[in-house]
């Protein structure tokens, strides 16, 4: 069961992965991805840590260290920036409380990773997001500064996993 205060962190974590990434990304994915590539673990921090700040919140010293950023090229050649966020618990929204648990007005669905596909021939990067679904399971998500779709059903959260769904989608486009 997730508590008030996992909740508020929680919402540290999703408004970096919908908000701060494609932004930075759809404004110069260039220096976006050569950020992390310098320092993948210090730039997800450091992207953490304005997420909270725009909510006027400071963030959690123990979701810092559990903050990783990975950076790498799928086998198609374009690049990826991942970002593995806090993990924080899952709730069945839909299961036989209908309801947030115990405490909660208001119920984030958190990420567990975000990634930014820099490939440059498709023209504009693309962000997606692995995060929890209502029914304590998972959604994978694409995201723009102006769009947030519902690709449907996720993995499960372990980073291997998703870049494989990742690259499944990538070639679905092709």
């Amino acid at each position: 069961m997730r508590t008030a205060e996992q909740n508020r962190r929680a919402q540290i974590a999703y408004d970096m992965a919908y908000f701060v990434p494609p932004d930075e990304a759809h404004s110069d994915i260039g220096w976006f991805r050569s950020e992390f590539e310098e320092s993948p673990d210090l730039r997800a921090i450091f992207y953490f840590t304005r997420a909270a700040k725009m909510r006027g919140m400071k963030p959690d010293t123990d979701d810092l260290r559990q903050l990783r950023g990975h950076t790498g090229r799928l086998d198609s050649g374009a690049y990826y920036v991942v970002v593995e966020y806090p993990r924080f618990p899952a709730v069945d929204l839909l299961g036989d409380t209908g309801g947030p648990p115990n405490g909660l007005c208001s119920y984030v669905l958190a990420p567990y990773f975000s990634a930014v596909i820099d490939d440059r021939d498709e023209g504009e990067p693309r962000c997606f997001v692995l995060g929890q679904s209502p029914d304590a399971r998972t959604t994978l998500r694409l995201v723009t500064p102006t769009m947030n779709t519902n690709l449907g059903p996720g993995c499960e959260p372990e980073l291997e996993t998703f870049l494989r769904l990742v690259r499944r989608h990538l070639t679905r486009r092709l």
